[in-house]
């Protein structure tokens, strides 16, 4: 193999990968509280970045209100999707 044809080390992305293959796993498994942790890890960064997503960039500077709101959500939405897979197992008779 060509040293150019080598994927750089400083462009290994382990978390990035391990969180992957993990959302592979859920999907495999059928299994949604995975993806409501990736979403409140999502959420928690985005308010420390001052910006989220919803299909465009949206800056708590520029739009407190939109910004909370879509923060709120994402957190809201990730509760759920755990719920869903833990409520089962809390609530047998």
């Amino acid at each position: 193999m060509s040293q150019s044809a080598a994927i750089p080390t400083s462009s290994h992305k382990p978390r990035a990968v391990a969180i992957l293959l993990s959302l592979y796993v859920a999907v495999y498994f059928g299994w949604t509280w995975p993806w409501g942790v990736l979403f409140i890890a999502m959420t928690i960064a985005s308010i420390h970045a001052r910006e989220t997503n919803l299909v465009d960039a949206v800056r708590r500077d520029e739009n407190p209100l939109l910004f909370w709101w879509i923060s709120a959500t994402w957190l809201a939405l990730s509760l759920a999707l755990i719920a869903y897979d833990i409520a089962p197992l809390v609530l047998r008779d």
